[in-house]
């Protein structure tokens, strides 16, 4: 907006919260005009101003986030501005996931399981890797058959870790049927119309790496039974999808 006497009747800190950026242009009219109502920059700014008023900013600089100096390149300010973004997603990250441990956290079976993820954590992780290698080949719809044995490969090392849990056996069994599905699958017998079909498979590997870090990395033991129930109904439309087999429900996919 236009810099004037005028704009200081809504610039106020209620107005301000309702932004995650403010950006602020002062030349010497508009850095007089605001400075004479204002004696803090809103912290979540980023202020160009122009050479003359350089050293009368200076009181100024360690309020705004950041500040540049006229002339600017668009790049400059783009990038100021997604560093601004990136710290607010990250904020906005860090409570999610605080909200998520502070609801398990003090379920008895975190406890309980501890020692199985120490022991295991870095056989999964490894496996993991390898998941998102053919992940990122799937990405590349790279759906040769080497692919889907590899990710059987480390489905069937998946379960035999899973197994030695008791309260991931049925995780582990469900991991050996759906290696035993993706060997079956001989892809030059399905019709080029189901091809679509495999962006399910590319999901349901994305969302399984997500949930190894969560289980390994974050330590988020969550309802197994939840996991286990949506992995299965997204392989069975994964299946119905691939062979046009008819369902009830085909608008039932899930995403954990």
């Amino acid at each position: 907006m236009d810099f004037n006497t005028n704009t200081l009747n809504i610039l106020n800190e209620s107005f301000f919260e309702q932004f995650e950026i403010v950006i602020f242009s002062f030349g010497r009219r508009e850095f007089e005009i605001f400075t004479n109502e204002f004696k803090q920059i809103p912290k979540k700014s980023i202020c160009i101003i122009s050479d003359e008023i350089y050293l009368n900013f200076k009181d100024y600089l360690n309020d705004a986030n950041a500040v540049l100096l006229n002339p600017i390149k668009e790049e400059t300010l783009l990038e100021k501005i997604y560093m601004i973004l990136s710290v607010n997603e990250t904020e906005k990250n860090l409570k999610t996931k605080e909200k998520v441990i502070n609801k398990y956290k003090n379920e008895d079976i975190n406890d309980n399981i501890d020692i199985f993820l120490d022991k295991y954590s870095g056989e999964i992780m490894f496996i993991n890797e390898n998941l998102n290698r053919s992940l990122e080949s799937l990405n590349n719809l790279d759906m040769s058959k080497e692919v889907f044995l590899n990710i059987s490969f480390d489905l069937i090392q998946l379960s035999n870790v899973m197994k030695k849990n008791a309260n991931l056996e049925h995780l582990s069994n469900l991991f050996f049927e759906f290696s035993q599905f993706l060997d079956s699958i001989e892809v030059e017998k399905i019709e080029p119309i189901r091809y679509n079909a495999f962006d399910y498979l590319t999901n349901i590997i994305e969302d399984l790496t997500l949930y190894i870090d969560e289980l390994f990395i974050y330590r988020l033991f969550k309802d197994v039974k939840i996991f286990e129930d949506s992995m299965s109904n997204n392989i069975s439309y994964f299946e119905a999808q691939l062979y046009g087999i008819a369902e009830d429900n085909n608008d039932n996919l899930e995403f954990f």
